[in-house]
């Protein structure tokens, strides 16, 4: 283990954590390194699907609606994997509060 520390839940808003890495990208606050992959995924090349985050990303995109007139709160579920683990790092570094402290006397 790393540590004493509990585990700290994920931040579960999706809404909110997709505007939190739009502000990012916009602000050039995440980076992305090319030839990091010492293998890409073949058989995602083949069938042309996403093989890292950076070709998932224009495919991120909001579920269509289940009926008239509800907001649109989700992302499509298809080849999400590294945008959902983008967004879960830059929501639990943007906007989850950090500890507060607490005295004991």
């Amino acid at each position: 283990m790393f540590g004493s520390k509990a585990p700290i839940s994920a931040y579960k808003k999706v809404k909110e954590g997709i505007e939190a890495v739009k502000v990012r990208l916009r602000s050039e606050r995440v980076f992305f390194f090319k030839g990091t992959v010492s293998r890409r995924d073949q058989s995602l090349v083949d069938r042309r699907k996403p093989a890292c985050t950076v070709e998932e990303l224009p495919g991120y995109i909001w579920a269509e609606q289940k009926t008239v007139g509800s907001p649109k709160d989700e992302p499509l579920k298809e080849n999400d994997h590294g945008a959902d683990a983008l967004r879960y790092m830059v929501a639990h570094l943007d906007l989850v509060g950090r500890p507060s402290l607490r005295f004991v006397s």
